[in-house]
């Protein structure tokens, strides 16, 4: 699997962007800040290819969301929350390519979001009382979790079809006799 490289190679084209247009007297926003040091998805998503998250934030998320709150018929606000997020990471799958695997790729992340969403809002001001120690452990916890997740999702970015992502994971994470 050539993605790690793969994926190294388009933060440095960003950072070398960035760096001529400084030299060209044009300030260009940041892309990545360190998205695998983050606690969650959202703060991964708010932190990887930030301009690209930004647009469909704010050209489909926000639009949508607005009308689902809005509109005649009233949808509740998880299954708002799930509507936008699953429509916005399916979109920007297919904005890498239109295969079932970029489809599979943002259903993983749609899905990944809207858990954490409702995990968020479940345990809001819950652990706000724990010992600094636990905060700490809880975040570094976070992290881990939130890395293998966007992990596993790098297979169906990485490779060439479903039937081969799915062969990919049985091996990965066995589950039974694997033919």
């Amino acid at each position: 699997m050539h993605m790690l490289p793969n994926l190294f190679d388009f933060s440095g084209y960003t950072d070398i962007a960035i760096g001529l247009g400084r030299l060209l007297g044009i300030k260009l926003p940041e892309n990545f800040k360190a998205p695998y040091l983050k606690p969650n998805l959202t703060q991964f998503w708010n932190n990887w290819h930030m301009t690209l998250t930004q647009w469909f934030r704010a050209y489909f998320f926000n639009p949508v969301t607005r009308a689902l709150r809005s509109g005649k018929k009233k949808f509740s606000i998880p299954s708002i929350v799930f509507i936008t997020q699953m429509g916005t990471m399916v979109l920007i799958g297919l904005w890498h390519g239109v295969t079932w695997n970029f489809v599979a790729w943002g259903v993983w992340h749609g899905l990944g979001l809207f858990v954490h969403n409702r995990w968020s809002e479940w345990t809001k001001g819950r652990f706000a009382t724990l010992p600094m120690g636990w905060q700490k452990a809880l975040n570094v916890g976070g992290v881990l979790l939130t890395f293998h997740f966007v992990a596993i999702g790098w297979v169906f970015f990485a490779l060439p079809s479903l039937t081969v992502s799915g062969q990919f994971l049985q091996r990965l994470i066995p589950c039974g006799d694997i033919p």
